[in-house]
């Protein structure tokens, strides 16, 4: 998954509008600043709009408090985000539930809602909807990355103080992660090609060398 474009509206410290464009950066960037100014944001930002939750620790934390607390109160509050697969661009975009005051004084509760499209290109400010029900949105998403959210969070983005415990699992268990993100079955196979052609040249060599 290559990230493409994302878009914050009152979210974190980030009130209304902020983009991110990633193709105006270079192969290696760094988010940096000061505490609280917003870089775990950004990242939790991403985990949220592809599976409607929060990273390591923090998956069973509220989404909801990922709304600033400095818009107006019926304002959204949404992450939209723009990545490829495969040459393929696919948009998601989920908006945060909300509780706010209607002008009679009554408590209004707006849900939490989910919109998945493929894009034709960048400026396709349409796309072809895939889903806006969340439950089939979610599993098309998962299906797509092929990973869950446990597994993203551990191989892309490997929260601060998560990197000791990847080191001290185990083979078996690193080669599980890892196996997600490379594609190690077909370097399984042309290792085991290898080996077979290597004891056919061996026998090979014998049989010259006895002659």
């Amino acid at each position: 998954m290559k990230p493409e474009k994302l878009t914050l509206f009152n979210i974190g410290p980030f009130v209304n509008e902020h983009t991110i464009d990633f193709n105006s950066l270079q192969d290696f960037f760094l988010i940096s600043g000061k505490t609280g100014s917003g870089k775990t944001t950004i990242l939790d930002s991403i985990t949220y709009v592809l599976y409607g939750s929060l990273p390591g620790a923090r998956k069973n934390v509220d989404t909801k408090n990922l709304r600033t607390h400095f818009c107006n109160e019926q304002e959204l509050s949404y992450v939209d985000f723009i990545f490829s697969i495969n040459k393929n661009l696919y948009r998601v975009k989920r908006t945060l539930p909300y509780i706010y005051t209607t002008r009679n004084n009554t408590s209004r509760k707006e849900a939490e809602t989910t919109e998945f499209y493929l894009l034709k290109n960048l400026n396709d400010t349409e796309g072809e909807l895939i889903s806006n029900q969340k439950a089939e949105a979610d599993k098309s998403i998962k299906d797509l990355l092929q990973l869950n959210v446990e597994e993203f969070s551990k191989i892309v983005l490997l929260p601060q103080g998560e990197f000791a415990t990847f080191l001290r699992q185990s083979t078996t268990e690193r080669k599980t992660m890892l196996s997600k993100l490379f594609p190690v079955d077909n370097f399984t196979q042309i290792t085991q090609n290898i080996k077979e052609e290597k004891t056919k040249l061996e026998i090979q060599l014998e049989q010259i060398l006895q002659q």
